[in-house]
């Protein structure tokens, strides 16, 4: 098992996932969305929102549906790492 990295509140690029109290590199909308869902579940005392409840975060940040769907993103091993030119190389090959 992983020990979780000390936690720098100093470093935005990264952020201590409530859920899993481990930390990784998050993007800014990453953190921003992990940091209202945990507001929101302390808020409410939900452990588990439902489909419904995310959705109502997502709203509240101002996310709001502006094109047609398009297809669901894949996302594979390597998309949680942070390893950004393995993702480079994985665009090239297409």
């Amino acid at each position: 098992m992983r020990k979780p990295l000390p936690y720098d509140p100093n470093k935005p690029e990264e952020f201590r996932n409530p859920a899993t109290e481990t930390e990784r590199i998050y993007s800014a909308e990453e953190a921003e969305f992990l940091k209202a869902m945990d507001a929101y579940q302390r808020a409410n005392d939900r452990s588990f929102p439902t489909c419904s409840e995310v959705l109502a975060v997502v709203r509240a940040l101002g996310y709001r549906k502006t094109a047609a769907p398009g297809p669901l993103p894949i996302f594979r091993r390597h998309d949680y790492s942070g390893d950004k030119d393995e993702e480079a190389r994985d665009e090239a090959e297409g």
